[in-house]
């Protein structure tokens, strides 16, 4: 399992940069990465359903009703980084600052949200993913440590690479729930 030093060595290593030790230390190298580390991981947790990154969560709602157009709102996790879906619930919804702001009281039932949480611990990154991560950091430091367009070109290409990878393979664990194949509306039911 890849460490923020790690990861951040891979992208320093594919631009042509000295490694570091620490995203602590007095170089220039480190304060790149350390610069943009946390902000890169969080945009790409953001940008695709990653199982490693999934959570659900039980949500609390709010005691002050929103201001208008809803009449309820739920505290997000502190953890919370995009949502994927209410579980078992097709009310509206929509996500303002750290709330979500719906017309379902959560008195008759609870409200439970499926979202992608803010992953610190790299120790549970998938092993592409932290490749991709590293590939989008040096396209960064391409231009940041470099300043060279046609390097931060070819790091873009060798991120996009390891992402769709990454969710490809992430896209394909597990075993989705069975699908009623006698309902009346499934295609079975169609030449009864």
């Amino acid at each position: 399992m890849a460490s923020e030093v790690d990861i951040c060595n891979i992208a320093l290593t594919a631009v042509g940069s000295q490694r570091i030790s620490s995203l602590t230390q007095n170089t220039d190298t480190a304060k790149a990465c350390n610069d943009v580390y946390e902000t890169i991981r969080d945009a790409l947790l953001r940008s695709h359903f990653w199982r490693f990154a999934g959570a659900r969560a039980e949500l609390e709602q709010n005691a002050t009703d929103p201001i208008c157009e809803w009449d309820y709102q739920y505290h997000l996790p502190n953890d919370y980084l995009r949502d994927r879906e209410l579980y078992q619930n097709d009310s509206e919804y929509i996500i303002e600052g750290d709330q979500l702001l719906t017309n379902t009281d959560n008195d008759a039932e609870s409200l439970y949200l499926i979202y992608t949480k803010r992953v610190i611990n790299t120790g549970l990154f998938d092993p592409y993913f932290a490749m991709a991560l590293a590939y989008k950091i040096a396209a960064h430091l391409a231009l940041s440590l470099k300043e060279n367009r046609k390097l931060k070109e070819t790091m873009i290409l060798a991120a996009d690479f390891w992402i769709k990878e990454a969710y490809r393979l992430s896209a394909i664990e597990g075993k989705p729930p069975k699908k009623d194949v006698t309902s009346e509306h499934s295609w079975v039911s169609a030449g009864r």
